[in-house]
């Protein structure tokens, strides 16, 4: 049995890879992913370096973690050390420039955001509030006040005569 499953799996990473298998493999192709890794494992020690740096820096920003991580993977420490001290000086000064223009642009855009999401709510509330007045307001009309004051016993009915006056037409006067 454990035989037959491994067969069916050979014959399945056959199938899906049989492109890469028939390739020929030259020494250019050899020497130019010799170095190459594994996607998970990037995957997974860029995971595991945002989460060590989230735990020394909670405050810190994403932003601020993500290009420390970028830093960090395409050493860029590494190429700096190994520049001119005027050459880096320059490379710093238009750097922060950019990053300064970067994050003021993302905080326009996050904002923006936040507005929007925030109107979308108020609009959300306020479509629930006009659904909830209506069916109370239906509620009134159909079955009377009693009934209303059984459904929704935490309103204030002191102002009730009005209610009554605007369901039956009347206007609306003023009451103190």
């Amino acid at each position: 049995m454990v035989s037959a499953c491994v067969q069916s799996a050979i014959a399945v990473l056959e199938r899906q890879y049989s492109r890469y298998f028939s390739i020929e493999i030259t020494e250019k192709l050899r020497e130019e992913t010799a170095s190459t890794r594994l996607h998970n494992i990037d995957s997974d020690e860029i995971m595991e370096m945002f989460s060590a740096a989230k735990a020394k820096a909670p405050n810190a920003i994403l932003c601020f973690l993500s290009s420390q991580l970028r830093a960090c993977k395409n050493k860029t420490v590494v190429y700096l050390d190994g520049i001119s001290e005027e050459r880096r000086e320059i490379v710093l000064k238009k750097a922060v420039k950019l990053g300064r223009m970067q994050r003021d642009q993302k905080r326009r855009t996050q904002n923006v955001l936040k507005a929007e999401l925030i109107s979308r709510q108020k609009k959300k509330q306020q479509s629930r509030d006009d659904s909830e007045r209506r069916r109370m307001e239906r509620l009134l009309k159909d079955k009377g006040l009693e009934v209303v004051q059984t459904a929704y016993p935490d309103l204030d009915y002191s102002q009730s005569e009005r209610v009554h006056e605007m369901l039956d037409g009347k206007g609306c006067r003023e009451v103190n």
